[in-house]
């Protein structure tokens, strides 16, 4: 190579090499060539606390105003809401009284809890920050009183397994034979723009001679309900209970509004000896009690309760009339 000339392939090689062997080169010459750094991220700011405040925790509540459901002109004027704030009973308030509570105050209200002629019907919420309120806003229609069916017999009527109608008023009879095996219809139907446990299910409860059958099943037939075994409800067990018999209690998942009904069959399986149109005096009938569930106040505890009977044994809500299979 000619004195004097700069062999500049050489340098580039030996700067390559320097660069990926020196560490220390390798920073600085990323430091001179890489991008700026950017500006230093800002400092997190701090999140202002939600502000639970209100300036007149005081309030002033109204019940209701109630109505009746398909009927909203109609007066109910004369019933009660039983009231609970923060668990305190308040005692029973008539629709459209006002009572002071305040901000946050957790309110439990039974619309119609005493009421006879209504199904109670139950609200729950929190208190707002506001000088005036009203219940019914905050209730989501529980405010809307279901009247109880005042046909007090769902209207039910029975149909042997030919199809022949019996008589809704249960005079008929139903010929079963020792041994048979034996499917009946029935049906129940609410009345118009009332309702048979509209918050609950329909407690049904066959009651039939032991020695006459050895099992009664009860299976529903419109879509939309459905059964499930229960206990049989104390009120059934004190008052429907005789020696030789047996109580069977089936829960239909939900009520009857307005005129709905439900289709459903007995399949009746009689003793294979003891013909049940043989048994002294009606002992051979098959009985169904039908009971709704409804709020109601446990007279000893002061709770609110949920269910087709009361602590007392006494039937609440509706009385409707047992339905009787007359069998011959």
């Amino acid at each position: 190579m000619p004195k004097g000339n700069i062999n500049w392939f050489a340098i580039g090689i030996i700067a390559l090499l320097v660069y990926a062997f020196v560490p220390a080169v390798n920073t600085a010459v990323n430091g001179i060539f890489g991008a700026a750094p950017g500006a230093p991220a800002a400092a997190p700011q701090a999140v202002a606390p939600a502000v639970d405040f209100c300036a007149d925790p005081s309030v002033t509540m109204t019940i209701g105003p109630l109505s009746k459901m398909y009927a909203p002109t109609t007066s109910v004027a004369g019933e009660f809401a039983r009231v609970f704030v923060e668990g305190a009973d308040k005692g029973l308030k008539a629709d459209s009284t006002t009572l002071g509570v305040s901000w946050k105050d957790k309110v439990e209200i039974y619309y119609a809890e005493n009421s006879s002629v209504y199904y109670a019907a139950k609200s729950a919420f929190a208190v707002p920050c506001k000088s005036t309120i009203d219940t019914k806003t905050y209730d989501g229609d529980a405010d809307k009183l279901y009247q109880l069916d005042a046909s007090t017999n769902l209207n039910f009527k029975f149909y042997n397994e030919d199809d022949g109608l019996l008589n809704a008023d249960n005079t008929a009879n139903e010929e079963i034979a020792a041994g048979d095996i034996v499917s009946i219809s029935g049906v129940i139907r609410g009345q118009y723009e009332d309702a048979y446990s509209p918050y609950g299910g329909i407690y049904a409860t066959i009651k039939y001679n032991s020695t006459a059958y050895d099992d009664i099943d009860f299976k529903v037939d419109t879509a939309g309900f459905s059964v499930s075994d229960a206990a049989t409800p104390t009120v059934r067990s004190n008052a429907a209970s005789a020696t030789g018999f047996a109580l069977k209690t089936v829960k239909i998942n939900k009520g009857l509004v307005s005129n709905e009904y439900l289709d459903y069959t007995l399949t009746i399986d009689a003793h294979d000896t003891n013909e049940p149109g043989n048994q002294s005096g009606t002992s051979g009938d098959i009985i169904i009690y039908f009971d709704d569930e409804d709020w109601f106040r446990n007279t000893d505890t002061g709770v609110m309760e949920f269910g087709p009977e009361d602590n007392d044994d006494a039937i609440v809500g509706d009385a409707v009339n047992t339905a009787t299979l007359h069998v011959s």
